[in-house]
């Protein structure tokens, strides 16, 4: 991926004219059932397909009108219907309601957008499961609480980043069924305004705009819509996750990957050396705001009895989760193609303990010998004595005579072998790129 990014089409699929699109199809689709069951003249279906289109629509006239009314599709039917000829007109949005226009509307905006979100996940478990596998035996710091811990691969790491991403390409065709639902009720979801014809509009409208019908209308029942947004919301946290390791592993202290170039020398306004992960924040910062937009959703799905101003919340939101997700997705996969690992300073960073960091694996090895607490509490003296003598562990272990009775010079440089002590990541690696590349291509 270049550093160029292309245009999100999620802002696309989201923006005015998307959205606009969407509802005047959903009229049209609307129109033609009705004729079809004759609800409606067939000549006024006819003439309802002819003007629902964008150019008929005056955007700033209907985003004036919005403004006053607080929804658009009551100033969009005034227009389709003065646009109608020989008094046709009357026949746009027979028996529906705001709320089935613009609810059929966003989910069908839903559809598409996870189309690509779909896509996206896709390439970036491939790019995290090349990543993976050419590190697979890399050998660095396991760090827990910024701490050294034990020593692990960065093919484990990319791995577990990449385990994330499968649940999540999981996640998405798990939640479809649920969520591509279309919404057709009338006013209070009980379709009285088509009497014994209701049902049948629904199904074959929905059947059009290729959505599932809903076992109940629900205007005011948001759990669909929240779960959309808290799988977008569990899909950013996962590359805020990658970009904050990223970005730490950046640091200068830590010097162990590297983003990849900018291209340009205003990385800092200031400073000439500096680098800068700005990808790397940038994931991170849109994951905290996606986050915060959840909360928004999730408050929004408390709505009042039939329906309730809550619907405004997602209006706002939804939109920009899905705008906010493609982009940190984008970035990420800039960040997973390009991303420079150096496997020397990997390799001096876990050196540069003193062993100290490979204190289980000695604990581990004296514990037959000396019983599990006796072992611990040897080995933590030892490493005390590391930091106050400048020393190295097993330099200190091999100086205490319970260690050289049972852990002779050949078995304590083994034990003290950091590539010795890493159980079963690799493979770990193997099995979570094998997944990968079952669900992803």
């Amino acid at each position: 991926m270049s550093g160029t990014f292309p245009a999100n089409p999620l802002a696309g699929i989201f923006s005015e004219e998307g959205r606009l699109e969407r509802y005047l199809a959903f009229e049209i689709e609307l129109a033609e059932v009705e004729a079809g069951l004759g609800l409606i003249p067939e000549e006024a279906a006819k003439e309802i397909v002819r003007v629902a289109t964008l150019e008929t629509i005056d955007t700033e006239k209907l985003n004036a009108d919005t403004e006053r009314t607080g929804y658009p599709i009551a100033p969009m039917v005034r227009q389709l219907t003065a646009a109608c000829r020989d008094d046709l007109g009357q026949f746009v949005h027979w028996g529906s309601t705001t709320q089935d226009v613009m609810d059929t509307a966003m989910v069908m905006q839903i559809r598409d957008a996870l189309v690509h979100i779909e896509s996206e996940l896709k390439l970036l478990a491939r790019d995290l499961g090349d990543l993976a596998e050419r590190h697979r035996d890399t050998l660095m710091v396991a760090r827990t609480f910024g701490g050294y811990a034990l020593p692990f691969t960065f093919g484990a790491k990319a791995a577990r980043w990449l385990a994330s991403i499968c649940r999540h390409i999981e996640r998405l065709e798990q939640l479809r069924p649920r969520v591509l639902v279309g919404e057709f009720g009338g006013a209070v979801g009980t379709l009285a305004s088509f009497g014994e014809h209701g049902a049948e509009v629904r199904k074959r409208l929905l059947a059009r705009l290729e959505l599932a019908e809903p076992i109940a209308v629900w205007h005011a029942a948001r759990d669909t819509v929240s779960e959309t947004a808290c799988f977008l919301g569990l899909v950013t946290a996962t590359l805020g996750k990658i970009g904050h390791d990223v970005a730490t592993l950046c640091a200068s202290d830590v010097g162990e990957v590297f983003e990849p170039v900018s291209g340009g020398r205003d990385a800092s306004s200031t400073l000439p050396q500096k680098r800068n992960p700005v990808y790397s924040g940038r994931v991170v910062a849109n994951a905290r705001v996606v986050a915060n937009h959840v909360s928004l959703v999730l408050d929004a799905a408390r709505q009042d009895h039939e329906r309730g101003p809550q619907g405004f919340i997602e209006k706002m939101i939804i939109p920009e989760i899905f705008i906010l997700t493609g982009e940190t997705l984008a970035t990420t996969r800039h960040i997973a193609a390009g991303l420079r690992v150096d496997e020397e300073r990997m390799r001096a960073n876990l050196e540069a303990s003193g062993g100290v960091i490979m204190a289980e694996a000695a604990t581990m090895a004296l514990s037959p010998y000396l019983g599990r607490l006796k072992a611990k509490d040897l080995v933590h003296d030892a490493c005390e004595r590391v930091d106050a003598e400048t020393t190295d562990l097993a330099s200190v272990l091999a100086s205490i005579p319970q260690v050289a009775e049972h852990l002779g010079g050949e078995a304590l440089a083994r034990t003290m072998d950091p590539s010795n002590y890493l159980g079963t990541v690799g493979e770990e690696v193997d099995q979570v790129v094998a997944r990968a590349r079952e669900i992803a291509g």
